[in-house]
């Protein structure tokens, strides 16, 4: 996966935000290793942890959400991936501004 994600989740110094860190370089490594399937469980929970103990705009909860948007796009789950990226990258701008390189990445795969 991109540079910059793993730059996002060694940077995370919050509970449940390295509780979300761990499960999105779990998904990373396998969909890296062309394992998107067994990917998709720990982005999942990467998303309920986020929903759960972290603000809709929180940075790590957003980088979950595209994580999960970024799987379900390798797995060819087109549908679901679009409406992800279309939650998030609104909020994600808010954050980071639209220049920024995850936001462009993000609507370059919408």
């Amino acid at each position: 996966m991109l540079s910059w994600l793993r730059k996002v989740f060694d940077g995370m110094s919050d509970f449940h935000e390295n509780i979300i860190g761990g499960l999105l370089r779990a998904s990373t490594e396998l969909c890296d290793q062309a394992r998107c399937m067994e990917a998709l469980e720990p982005a999942q929970r990467a998303v309920e942890v986020g929903k759960k103990h972290l603000s809709q705009d929180h940075p790590a909860r957003l980088m979950a959400e595209c994580s999960l948007a970024y799987v379900h796009n390798q797995l060819g789950h087109y549908r679901i991936a679009q409406e992800l990226y279309e939650h998030t990258v609104p909020l994600l701008e808010g954050q980071v501004g639209k220049a920024h390189p995850v936001v462009l990445t993000m609507v370059n795969n919408l």
